[in-house]
């Protein structure tokens, strides 16, 4: 009897002790798969993935309700049209018109010249910033003669030019020119190459 007694507690005792290790085992290896999942080493194969459903689909727009005095859907709103910007058009510049009282005259135009001069400037036509200028003094075209002549560096605007042209008709063809419309200034003279002989003709405006 006694015998047997031994026997049964050696069994247990080596059940229990089987119970311990493979209890320790499971311990171990959890805590293993959960470090390394942290560590981003161990992941979960697509087999184990949890299978999901389908995506329930959205619901679809709602009709907007229809008009309560015709039965019908309203009608959409109106699409705004852009209405174009106009482009401003750049306002021709006029030429500059004055006329001068004669002040002092000499030389050639003694006698002939005693009144006033008309002095008419158009604008420059590109960046070079020259004018054309023709003046009249009582009757006689003293500057700007021909079309290709009266040329000059000047500021224009405003209603207001100044420049000079001190060349005469030896050095460019034409008399000189000096005018400057704020000061209320004409100033002409020539040599003895012009086709009015050697002068010179101061006028104020």
């Amino acid at each position: 009897m006694a015998g047997k007694t031994t026997e049964n507690l050696t069994l247990v005792g080596i059940v229990g002790c089987l119970g311990v290790v493979c209890l320790s085992l499971c311990v171990t290896l959890g805590g293993g798969v959960l470090y390394l999942s942290r560590r981003g080493v161990f992941t979960p194969s697509p087999e184990s993935a949890v299978p999901t459903g389908p995506e329930a689909p959205s619901p679809p727009p709602r009709q907007p309700d229809p008009d309560p005095t015709t039965g019908f859907p309203p009608k959409p709103p109106p699409v705004a049209v852009p209405v174009p910007v106009p482009v401003p058009v750049p306002v021709p510049v006029g030429p500059v018109l004055r006329t001068a009282r004669v002040v002092t005259v000499g030389g050639s135009l003694e006698g002939r010249v005693t009144s006033s001069c008309e002095l008419e400037v158009t604008p420059p036509l590109d960046d070079r910033g020259f004018c054309r200028a023709m003046v009249r003094c009582d009757g006689l075209v003293l500057y700007g003669v021909e079309a290709s002549q009266g040329f000059f560096p000047c500021r224009f605007g405003d209603g207001r030019v100044s420049g000079a042209d001190t060349q005469t008709t030896a050095d460019d063809g034409d008399a000189s020119l000096v005018v400057d419309t704020d000061a209320r200034s004409l100033v002409l003279r020539d040599d003895a190459n012009g086709p009015h002989g050697a002068y010179t003709l101061e006028a104020t405006y």
